[in-house]
């Protein structure tokens, strides 16, 4: 569910040091969308007026569409699905099937559409380019995806439209449309009026993409310009319309010319004409000029929240919850259950789940009806699905009514499972309710201290709860690599700050290795254990990294398959050639600051890495990211039983699980539902003074989280 830490720990300054009390110290960066590979949706407005027929006769404006659809329905990410609107006197959804669905990725249908494309849709009455009816039908279309999707799945998905036009809206807007009736010209064509109507229905639409949660939904133009003299004045009037629809909407605007530029000296308005002719050049149509995985919008930091999840808050200070549960040991003692085991009937529904509900923690209880579907098969020797990362079960969530693909259901910056076990409301906002116990702390600053929100503890809350230190420093270009698609099972969570724009390479070496060749020497201290592992494993592959800017490919790390089955994944930090400056320029050894080139990786499966060698480009380029430095002091320690829970049996005691959740929401939306980025750190403590690690400061790196919950 989460990254156990993989990060080189080491004793911190400024700590006073408690063999009973951990803290933790790192710096982070919020997620960018693109790379994490969040859904995004497309819907194209295409123009398919009769006009259109003899301005692009080649319908080079439907191959346009394809095109784009081409490249990247392919897309090894799997996260880009379509909608294609053909609009003439009426709008159609032409990428529509039986289903209803706006958006798909199936080839057929997405192929039918764009044949359909290219038939003319003739005049209905007095409407021959119905633009305003494509909006309008693009409008109802997103917002019923809106409405159908989880609440999880819009807090990650992105939305575009490309909206292709080849004229002026036929008929066009009249100056009494904008409530000018008294207007004796209120019959004549208004663009002022005209621009308003269509910016306020695109700025609606946007309001309810952001109302509901969704990141982001951009607008793009594009205009087909047709140089007949007579039309210079509408051309005007459409590229206007069109450049300020893609400035509300945050897109772009692109205009070619569909013949020969004209001799503008003989135009009866030179002016206009030179000035249309330098914005629409003569050239093919290409819609893949527009950006569809960039994002104008990045993720802030909403919350920092730390939890040691073997450890109950209460007015008598911390008490042991060796299995996690939420039941501290002594309360399991109480009901009958069992302190080293989350569910003791084994039903899939955890013990203190079970007792809320007025369940019987004791006897098994079928699969509940509210969680039809899920699978039941294996929970005798693994846990249920947690899809969303937030510590309660996708069944658990359907029964208390949280969303099973969301974090965090209210949107407070805390998960909903954390909320559960501290018995906070994890529907509405702990901001927005009176303290519990009614000591002036809010109920989420409790959450996140780590004290009692429903006990007074005031006065043990003084040395015990947690203390937070966050510098923010504020929103960075920061780089970021393109995923692997011919290295399976392996992807990408960062990349250092000083690394190259371009193409690097990642090189994967399938076993069995040569280990002399694989690690030459001289070997440091973690390649030298490298080089002894691999000498008995034949199983174990290697991954490393050359920066762009750099001379050639790093150390080797291995791979070890066994070394991921125990830690349930692996994050690996792969260096490039010249990280410590062993390249030259221009003859001198480059500088510190030219040669920070590391990458961060992480594997979860290893049954699906590549049976064959192989270098792939990876591209290095930059996103927005908020960024801030933290640490996290007076995080109390306990010594719980080995914990016998299916999927996370430990045989030694002292084991504490502490996970920090970094909450993060769009910018301009953070009081929506958000995502988060995990990371579990484990702490054995054996009074009166045994503790591994034993730094009373440990440093978490990026690589250390994992973004919950999937696109």
């Amino acid at each position: 569910m989460a990254a156990c830490s993989d990060s080189q720990l080491y004793r911190g300054t400024g700590v006073g040091f408690q063999n009973d009390r951990l803290a933790l110290s790192g710096h982070f960066c919020s997620v960018d969308p693109a790379q994490q590979r969040f859904p995004v949706k497309v819907l194209f407005l295409v123009d398919t007026s009769s006009i259109l027929q003899g301005l692009d006769p080649d319908y080079n404006y439907a191959r346009a569409v394809d095109e784009v659809i081409q490249q990247f329905i392919n897309s090894p990410k799997g996260n880009y699905t379509f909608g294609i609107i053909g609009y003439g006197g009426r709008a159609r959804l032409l990428s529509g099937g039986t289903d209803g669905i706006a958006f798909s990725r199936q080839p057929a249908l997405l192929q039918n559409a764009i044949q359909l494309l290219r038939l003319p849709e003739p005049c209905v009455g007095t409407r021959c380019r119905d633009m305003q009816g494509a909006l309008s039908l693009a409008a109802s279309l997103i917002s019923g995806d809106l409405l159908a999707a989880s609440t999880g799945e819009v807090a990650r998905t992105r939305y575009a439209i490309v909206h292709f036009a080849a004229g002026p809206p036929v008929p066009r807007v009249f100056k009494c449309q904008c409530d000018m009736a008294g207007d004796p010209m209120c019959k004549t064509p208004d663009k002022g009026c005209e621009q308003s109507i269509y910016v306020d229905q695109l700025n609606a639409l946007t309001d309810q993409v952001r109302l509901r949660g969704a990141p982001e939904l951009r607008y793009h133009t594009f205009y087909l310009r047709d140089v007949k003299a007579n039309l210079l004045t509408e051309n005007q009037d459409t590229i206007e319309l069109l450049q300020k629809l893609s400035a509300a909407g945050n897109g772009a605007f692109d205009c070619r010319t569909a013949q020969n530029l004209p001799d503008c000296s003989k135009s009866p308005d030179p002016a206009t004409c030179n000035r249309q002719a330098m914005l629409c050049p003569f050239g093919v149509t290409t819609l893949l000029g527009f950006s569809l995985d960039s994002t104008q919008r990045p993720f802030l930091i909403k919350k920092l929240v730390v939890a040691n999840l073997n450890t109950l808050a209460t007015a008598a200070g911390p008490v042991l919850d060796s299995d996690q549960d939420g039941l501290s040991d002594d309360q399991e003692m109480q009901f009958g259950t069992r302190p080293d085991l989350a569910d003791t009937d084994g039903d899939g529904i955890g013990d203190l789940v079970e007792i809320r509900l007025g369940l019987d923690p004791l006897t098994p209880n079928p699969p509940p009806g509210a969680c039809f579907g899920i699978d039941f098969s294996q929970v005798a020797t693994q846990p249920l699905a947690d899809s969303d990362g937030d510590l309660l079960n996708d069944c658990e969530e359907r029964l208390l009514g949280t969303d099973p693909n969301l974090a965090d259901t209210d949107g407070d910056g805390l998960p909903d499972g954390l909320e559960f076990r501290a018995g906070t409301n994890y529907a509405l906002s702990d901001y927005l309710l009176p303290p519990y116990d009614h000591d002036g702390i809010a109920n989420g600053d409790e959450v996140r201290q780590h004290t009692a929100p429903t006990e007074d503890d005031t006065a043990d809350a003084l040395g015990r709860a947690y203390y937070y230190e966050e510098q923010d420093e504020g929103v960075k270009d920061l780089p970021y690599a393109s995923q692997p698609m011919a290295i399976t099972g392996v992807s990408i969570l960062d990349v250092s700050a000083g690394a190259t724009p371009g193409g690097g390479s990642l090189r994967f070496l399938a076993g069995p290795l040569n280990c002399d060749m694989t690690f030459p020497g001289p070997r440091s201290a973690s390649q030298d254990a490298d080089y002894k592992a691999c000498q008995s494993c034949p199983e174990c592959s290697a991954l490393a990294w050359k920066d762009p800017g750099d001379c050639d490919f790093g150390p080797a790390v291995l791979v070890s398959p066994k070394a991921i089955r125990q830690r349930g994944g692996l994050s690996l930090t792969l260096e490039s050639h010249s990280v410590n400056g062993q390249c030259t320029l221009a003859g001198q050894p480059m500088p510190p600051s030219m040669s920070d080139f590391r990458l961060i990786v992480r594997i979860e499966n290893p049954d699906i890495l590549r049976r064959t060698s192989v270098d792939e480009t990876t591209v290095i380029g930059t996103a927005l990211r908020a960024c801030e430095s933290y640490q996290v002091r007076n995080i109390s320690l306990l010594t719980s039983l080995p914990d016998q829970t299916p999927g996370r049996q430990t045989t030694k005691n002292g084991i504490n699980n502490v996970y920090v959740f970094f909450g993060q929401g769009p910018d301009g939306q953070l009081t929506a539902p958000g995502i988060f980025s995990t990371a579990l750190i484990q702490v054995r403590y054996a009074p009166p003074a045994k503790r591994e690690p034993a730094d009373p400061d440990l440093l978490l790196q990026q690589g250390d989280f994992v973004v919950q919950g999937g696109p």
